[in-house]
């Protein structure tokens, strides 16, 4: 899976992941896949979540990307999420999105690859009417 390690942007911090492989051609049944399973694991995120005020745990965004054939999850925080994720020279990391990306990454993967399929079968059921 490729992880880029993230960005600050303005007040957020954004964390994405790619699919290992490809899924075959994205298209909206994908993308119907994509905003379920970016449900899911904006749930799982905000369980792991750690809490002090709950500013953390608010912020969490999860969205599934599905541009190209290689569709990817972006995770938003706030700007300290990076922080609490990758720890400090003087705080200990406290992951929280890495290891529910990590091990979900099979069954979103399996999950779109699924709903490809289908959809491809559909078009060729459509070609031959």
């Amino acid at each position: 899976m490729a992880m880029n390690y993230g960005k600050v942007r303005g007040k957020n911090f954004t964390i994405s992941y790619s699919a290992k492989r490809a899924v075959g051609n994205v298209n909206k049944d994908v993308e119907k896949a994509m905003k379920k399973v970016a449900k899911k694991i904006q749930a799982a995120i905000k369980s792991f979540a750690p809490v002090d005020t709950g500013k953390l745990k608010r912020s969490v965004a999860v969205r599934g990307v599905a541009r190209g054939n290689k569709p990817r999850i972006e995770v938003k925080t706030t700007h300290y999420g990076q922080y609490v994720e990758f720890g400090t020279r003087n705080m200990a990391a406290q992951p929280y999105i890495r290891p529910v990306v990590k091990g979900m990454r099979k069954d979103w993967e399996r999950e779109l690859k699924k709903e490809a399929a289908k959809s491809q079968k559909r078009r060729a059921k459509r070609k031959k009417r």
